[in-house]
């Protein structure tokens, strides 16, 4: 008799002994290294901008504005005013489509008008086009360049183009420089920031 008491006492002793351990867990993978966010078109960019042409120099503020509509297409907005040796104030507003090469390297076609004004002449209605790309070339700096072919109502046809960088503070927001030339010695520089929407 006592020996099955005291093979009953261990038994219960055992299992009290291992009710409070914790049960074996499943072996958790570890989780892949996350990828780069795609090239965005959905952003506000407010920022600096500096103009100089053989009228004379210009400083003051702009607003880049783009939304992606889908399906590869994004509206775009733009403004700036400036003032210095002259008044400059400049407003547009297009359709953009962007055809990826690669998830990295983007084709980007933009269409639109735009309206300009300097208080030494009238202000001029134009439509643009501009091709363009955007390179991705680590998951927070990216490089881009666009061309201008500016067709105003009246007066003849005029290029410009531009380069610029995008390096990525946080994934919500980006510092963006760029300069810009055109005809008639124009020249520009600039730099934002680029908060996603």
């Amino acid at each position: 008799m006592k020996s099955i008491l005291s093979a009953l006492f261990l038994v219960a002793v055992s299992g009290l002994a291992h009710a409070g351990a914790p049960a074996p867990k499943n072996p958790v993978m570890p989780a892949p290294p996350p990828g780069c966010d795609p090239l965005g078109y959905s952003f506000i960019e407010p920022g600096y901008l500096h103009l100089d042409n053989d009228i004379g120099t210009a400083d003051g503020g702009y607003v880049d504005l783009s939304y992606d509509i889908g399906h590869n297409l994004f509206v775009e907005a733009t403004g700036s005013i400036l003032g210095g040796d002259y008044d400059f104030q400049e407003y547009g507003a297009g359709l953009g489509y962007y055809f990826p090469l690669s998830e990295k390297f983007h084709f980007v076609g933009r269409a639109g008008w735009a309206y300009t004004d300097a208080d030494l002449s009238a202000g001029v209605h134009e439509a643009y086009i501009s091709p363009g790309f955007r390179y991705q070339v680590t998951c927070d700096f990216e490089l881009y360049a666009k061309a201008y072919l500016h067709l105003p109502e009246e007066g003849e046809s005029n290029w410009s183009g531009g380069v610029g960088a995008l390096y990525h503070l946080c994934p919500i927001t980006a510092l963006v420089v760029g300069g810009a030339i055109g005809e008639d010695d124009e020249w520009s520089v600039q730099a934002g920031i680029r908060i996603k929407l």
